[in-house]
């Protein structure tokens, strides 16, 4: 009986190290690959949702009855937990990272070509003014808003970086080739000059631009498109878990 058992748990400890030794030789990278724009299989990590775990979000909702319908050009990439709500238009190659919300419920958001919304950032619209007059949210191109930032109702040109937990108020405009340090707050109606680096709260002049960190900032926008790539293949367009259920489903009507 004991030599049995001895026997058995022998089995289940070299089965757990062929198990292990699969996984690690799935997890070594190798040299061929890139870290950028390198088109990705399904990992063995994509585990299969159950029905009931299958979630209700919707990355892009339209308002006022289907009526106000965002825009975005077929290869802009979403996150499946972003928020892309109301009259938004997002052009070519943008990037809206996970739990960002893009909502324009009062006017219209414009996001330019190549331009990247990192996670947990909210871009809103506020009401308009008293004259009627509406308050948009424009952004450039090549434009990378770090992550936790909170941009309403302002204007940033291209080739601009606002860095992470920032905060641009209603009516401020952010000329081209900027840098907005992290932790900074530009306040409303407040002009920042082309080329010029801004930090503080409320956000002061503090240099010009070094060339090398527009250049940095173009690139990093370019790259953050290509590493998008290996997000896409881990998301089916109607999601993982729907394609499971949908599975599930067939095999049921089979039996």
């Amino acid at each position: 009986m004991l030599s049995s058992a001895v026997a058995s748990g022998g089995v289940v400890r070299h089965r757990l190290r062929q198990t292990l030794s699969i996984l690690c030789k799935r997890l070594k990278p190798t040299h061929n690959d890139s870290l950028y724009c390198a088109p990705r299989k399904r990992t063995w990590c994509s585990g299969i949702a159950l029905p009931d775990q299958s979630s209700n979000h919707r990355s892009v909702m339209s308002l006022d009855s289907d009526r106000i319908r965002p825009i975005h050009a077929n290869n802009a990439f979403i996150a499946p937990s972003a928020s892309v709500i109301g009259a938004v238009d997002l052009a070519e190659k943008v990037v809206i990272w996970y739990d960002s919300v893009v909502r324009a419920d009062f006017g219209e958001i414009i996001i330019s070509g190549f331009s990247v919304v990192e996670d947990n950032c909210v871009l809103t619209v506020v009401p308009p003014k008293k004259s009627g007059q509406l308050q948009p949210l424009n952004i450039g191109s090549w434009v990378v808003v770090e992550s936790h930032s909170i941009l309403q109702s302002c204007t940033v040109e291209s080739r601009t970086r606002i860095g992470a937990h920032s905060v641009v108020e209603p009516g401020a405009f952010i000329d081209m080739d900027c840098v907005i340090l992290p932790h900074s707050v530009v306040v409303a109606n407040q002009r920042i000059p082309s080329g010029e680096v801004w930090g503080g709260n409320p956000a002061k002049f503090i240099r010009k631009v070094d060339p090398d960190q527009v250049e940095d900032t173009i690139q990093q926008a370019e790259n953050m498109f290509c590493f998008t790539r290996q997000h896409i293949f881990e998301f089916f367009p109607k999601g993982f878990a729907y394609i499971e259920k949908e599975k599930l489903s067939g095999r049921r009507e089979e039996e």
